[in-house]
């Protein structure tokens, strides 16, 4: 990963200096495990994690059935873990999305 140019003599400065070094590699590994929280490899501990935390804000046009097919999980598993008594589902609501 690029994060400076010696040939630039303030970044050379920077790059030398302890402290800066430190906060660019807490940085760097800040956003690095903030992506992965957020998109998780498959069989990874934080992929386990986010799969039993799902939740998902109904946007316009989607449908329970949709959703189902986006989540890989069956309509009534939805509708059961939301107390839904139909599959009509509301513009901004936000659903509990079960695990498989």
């Amino acid at each position: 990963m690029e994060v400076g140019f010696i040939s630039n003599p303030q970044e050379e400065k920077n790059l030398l200096w302890e402290t800066f070094r430190t906060r660019l590699a807490r940085s760097m590994f800040n956003a690095t495990k903030s992506y992965f929280m957020q998109v998780p490899p498959d069989g990874t501990l934080w992929a386990a994690q986010k799969e039993r935390n799902r939740t998902h804000k109904v946007r316009s046009g989607e449908s329970l059935s949709l959703l189902a097919q986006r989540y890989n999980v069956n309509i009534s598993s939805i509708r059961e873990a939301n107390n839904l008594r139909s599959d009509v589902v509301q513009i901004g609501q936000v659903l509990t999305i079960p695990s498989t």
